[in-house]
């Protein structure tokens, strides 16, 4: 079977307009519907430089909040202080059961998306350059997602996270996705008076036996205990060592085999401004497939009918959904 895939080539760019941006640390409410919980509202909180300027592209760090902890505290942490370079940050509030992003039934499931996709609406956001940030139990979800979802994000910055004891950090019961850890840079900060300073190192340890050993580093703080590292310089060395090790996957253009409403979709968002979509339709039930071009909160940009069953078609836009089993 052949196998659909992408190939970049730069050939022009385009203007993105983009509403009045709102700077320094504030809330949106946003509406959010997980599959197993619909019709929640979330609070995402962010922290945008006070000198932000839309003409330059910006990082971007997701944070999860610790337990007992709010978005907001977690979002006044200080990524946006200049050190980092153009850095914005936002931070979804967990769901009501009150998991750490982590609830057994999924319903946080889509909450970084969405937190993503708001930013993504008002800033100049490097979509190549997405950081998953998280204390203690927000730690724990943030390792969770950054190593099922790698396309999405270019390393994690995660502080004492929370994984519940030796056994757990190696998979007992299953639930790291420990095989795509040579795919995404893990930077874990613990102090040393921490109890979850050995299960950490268990973390550390599985990465190098899936074969990841130079793509996460562990630093324990002498005589320090649960908290977010006190110095900036943690988190610089963190940054350093993320950008060292830039993983295999993002900012590069291929395509994901993903389930979204019966279609394909790509991420991470392609480095380029246009991507040559090189396709096959394998259903017979695809009786007038189309190319359906979207933006990154899905709102349809333009569609084209595939006039054949397999062909090329160079694209400028930076996230699509390609169906491929169903007429549209």
């Amino acid at each position: 079977m052949k196998h659909t895939f992408l190939t970049a080539f730069i050939l022009f760019a385009f203007a993105v307009l983009l509403p009045a941006q709102q700077t320094g640390q504030f809330d949106k409410t946003i509406s959010f519907s997980s599959p197993s919980k619909p019709n929640q509202t979330r609070t995402i909180s962010f922290n945008v430089p006070s000198n932000y300027s839309a003409s330059k592209k910006y990082k971007l760090f997701v944070g999860l909040h610790g337990q007992g902890s709010t978005p907001q505290n977690f979002c006044a942490a200080p990524f946006t202080n200049g050190f980092l370079g153009d850095v914005i940050m936002v931070c979804p509030s967990q769901g009501t059961s009150m998991s750490g992003f982590c609830d057994a039934t999924g319903e946080d499931e889509g909450i970084l998306d969405a937190a993503v996709a708001e930013a993504v609406k008002s800033y100049n956001i490097d979509m190549n350059y997405i950081i998953i940030t998280g204390f203690s139990f927000g730690g724990r979800c943030g390792l969770r997602y950054g190593l099922n979802d790698y396309q999405k994000y270019r390393g994690m910055m995660l502080f004492a996270p929370a994984v519940n004891s030796i056994a757990h950090a190696q998979n007992n019961p299953y639930e790291w996705n420990y095989p795509n850890a040579k795919y995404i840079p893990l930077c874990m900060v613990t102090g040393a008076n921490d109890s979850y300073a050995p299960i950490d190192q268990e973390v550390a340890n599985q990465y190098a036996l899936a074969g990841a050993g130079s793509m996460v580093d562990y630093t324990i703080i002498p005589n320090f205990g649960h908290n977010v590292p006190p110095s900036q310089n943690y988190y610089v060395d963190c940054m350093n060592f993320i950008d060292a090790n830039p993983g295999s996957a993002t900012g590069q253009n291929e395509l994901i085999q993903e389930p979204v409403l019966g279609a394909m979709k790509v991420f991470p968002n392609p480095s380029t401004e246009v991507t040559q979509v090189v396709y096959e339709v394998f259903s017979p039930d695809a009786l007038r497939p189309e190319l359906i071009l979207t933006d990154i909160t899905g709102k349809e940009l333009k569609r084209m009918s595939l006039l054949a069953r397999q062909g090329i078609i160079p694209v400028s836009y930076t996230h699509l959904t390609l169906p491929t089993n169903r007429e549209v």
